[in-house]
């Protein structure tokens, strides 16, 4: 019969553990925002040119709270915009009525002809930022300032937090590995009978 010593099964867990821990710090979440924006307007307000802005940014968690970052790439297919050093995400936002409940992207650009900036508000459902999945802005009111109609997509993971059971069975496994380690130094084998 084959069996397997202790200290190789000890070797095996310790092993399974970290591998576990890893992926566990290894966690990310990304975030891909591609939004339409009005980036000319004739002299009574109306919009005669549009333009779009992409960005990447990657976390180690999804956004719960109010966050401005700095995405990994930002474009924008015209030259004479360019995105700012930040950009602004939040869930859950109530300072624009009460017609437009959701989560929000603040897509922040800089107007290099003009030197000035600008931020275009793009509301996507309640709790978009806290899932995986694609987004697309939301109604009435899907956007604020020069913003237009934007695509969100959220892909990854957060840091997985084990359930309490998951803990319990961990530390279950602990002991019985000290238990038998310890009833195993505790038999001894007994000693040939003599005639």
């Amino acid at each position: 019969m084959n069996s397997v010593s202790l200290p190789t099964i000890v070797k095996a867990l310790a092993i399974a553990s970290a591998a576990f821990l890893s992926t566990v710090a290894n966690a990310a979440v990304t975030y891909k925002f591609t939004g339409d924006y009005t980036s000319a307007r004739d002299m009574n307000g109306n919009p005669i040119q549009t333009d779009s802005a992409t960005w990447l940014f990657t976390t180690a968690n999804f956004i719960t709270t109010a966050s401005d970052f700095a995405p990994q790439s930002c474009i924008t297919n015209n030259v004479s915009f360019a995105c700012s050093a930040t950009q602004r995400a939040e869930p859950f936002p109530n300072g624009f009525g009460p017609n437009v409940v959701g989560d929000y992207i603040g897509l922040n650009l800089d107007d290099l002809l003009n030197n000035g900036s600008g931020t275009g508000f793009y509301f996507f459902q309640p709790g978009a930022l806290g899932q995986t999945g694609v987004f697309t802005t939301i109604d009435p009111g899907g956007a604020f300032g020069n913003a237009g109609n934007a695509t969100l997509t959220i892909s990854g993971f957060g840091n997985a937090v084990p359930e309490p059971a998951t803990w319990a069975m961990i530390i279950g496994g602990f002991g019985a590995i000290g238990s038998a380690m310890r009833r195993r130094r505790a038999v001894r084998p007994a000693a040939p009978a003599t005639l």
